[in-house]
């Protein structure tokens, strides 16, 4: 029974220890946290290696942009150490997308494989000679003696110092500072595109606002609301600067409505009254449509003469109400719509629409036509294929890819 506990225990052990991996099964180091860099399922690498090289990776990527990402792993199915970390390389996405600036550093320990992979826009900076050398002097010394954390390390911070230097920190920040440059140029022709516009809005708001100046006030209002889309439009391209010159326009064009006028008989200053004063003043047609909403007036009284004046304005450019056939009032409108006959693929249906004017009672029915259905076709159900949604990328890297730069060795 002794023996047979060895045995099983020796087996698992075996088992274990010879868990292989297929590049698009082992998972990426960003599935732990954004702060991770290192894959260690089999826990090869120690906590405090694993940490070193976490800040390692962080500090090259806040530095330079450079993504860094380390496995270290039993066995690998399938493929050779190099295809396997190219195609992991890839799987992982490591490196900014539009600059393909990733490198990974993989460790296969039933193989003694060690190997780098970079991404095409660091490969001018880590050449494969200069990968290959790295692996050679600072890798596999430590690694062969079984010194794996130290290995692992020495060539991570190698790696770090080479795209550290003053050179390379260069070369991979100008795209950073073409990038600023770009969005202040961006920046700039936007304000000056603004500026412009502002220049073009405020003559075009003083030319409304001063045509016709002899004419009634509304209008001139009416005129010069016509401009208001114009205004809205432009509000929301460039908030800023034309949406105080909106919020100006529309006191300007209220002042044009409230503009003092001249009774026409006695040359005194009139008044405008009140909403509940103008009441007195307005037919019971006019006072419907104001209650409808569909119409509003303004009531000028002459204080001397009690002359006035009744000036019209639409309350509501979108109401539904339209002018009565009866008593002519802006206050009739759809009450009701019936399905007389409803419509199929054979024949046309019917419908009768019922409008009522709201002042006067008016009604008045409309039939209309409703098209017929289409014909109903039952789709058959034969098995057809099933496509998926393309390839999902399910790393939190940048998605950079390598073409196959880096090197290789045995330890």
């Amino acid at each position: 029974m002794r023996k047979f506990c060895i045995y099983i225990t020796l087996f698992i052990s075996a088992a274990l220890y010879s868990q292989s991996y297929l590049s698009s099964s082992l998972p990426s180091p960003k599935t732990y946290g954004e702060d991770c860099y290192v894959c260690n399922p089999d826990s090869i690498l120690s906590k405090d290696c694993c940490t070193t090289l976490n800040q390692t990776a962080a500090d090259l990527e806040q530095r330079v942009g450079v993504e860094l990402a380390i496995g270290a792993i039993n066995a690998i199915s399938g493929d050779d150490a190099y295809s396997f970390a190219l195609n992991l390389f890839n799987s992982w996405g490591v490196g900014k997308r539009e600059k393909n600036n990733g490198v990974l550093i993989l460790l296969v320990l039933q193989s003694r494989d060690i190997q780098i992979i970079t991404g095409g826009g660091v490969e001018g900076l880590l050449p494969d000679a200069v990968c290959k050398r790295i692996i050679e002097n600072d890798m596999v010394p430590p690694l062969s003696a079984g010194r794996y954390n130290e290995g692992m390390v020495q060539g991570a911070q190698a790696i770090a110092a080479r795209l550290l230097t003053d050179e390379a920190q260069a070369e991979l920040l100008l795209d950073l500072h073409k990038k600023k440059n770009d969005g202040n140029n961006i920046l700039a022709l936007y304000l000056a595109a603004a500026l412009i516009m502002l220049i073009i809005l405020a003559l075009y708001a003083y030319s409304l606002l001063n045509n016709n100046p002899t004419s009634a006030n509304n209008i001139r209002y009416r005129h010069a609301r016509t401009g208001r889309a114009v205004f809205i439009i432009f509000s929301i391209i460039f908030p800023l600067p034309i949406a105080l010159l909106a919020l100006y326009y529309r006191r300007a064009c209220r002042s044009l409505r409230t503009a003092a006028i001249q009774c026409p008989e006695c040359h005194h200053n009139m008044r405008l009254l009140s909403e509940k004063e103008e009441d007195a003043w307005l037919s019971p047609l006019q006072q419907a449509e104001e209650r409808l909403q569909s119409a509003d007036y303004d009531v000028w009284l002459c204080p001397s003469c009690l002359n006035h004046i009744i000036l019209p304005y639409d309350s509501n450019a979108t109401s539904s109400y339209t002018h009565c056939p009866r008593c002519q009032a802006r206050t009739f409108i759809q009450t009701s719509d019936v399905v007389t006959m409803p419509p199929s693929s054979f024949r046309n249906g019917q419908g009768v629409r019922t409008y009522t004017c709201r002042h006067c009672g008016f009604r008045e029915l409309k039939p209309y036509i409703i098209a017929k259905t289409p014909p109903v076709i039952i789709a058959g159900s034969g098995k057809g294929d099933s496509f998926g949604g393309g390839i999902s990328g399910s790393s939190s890297f940048g998605g950079g890819m390598s073409f196959g730069g880096g090197a290789g060795g045995k330890f």
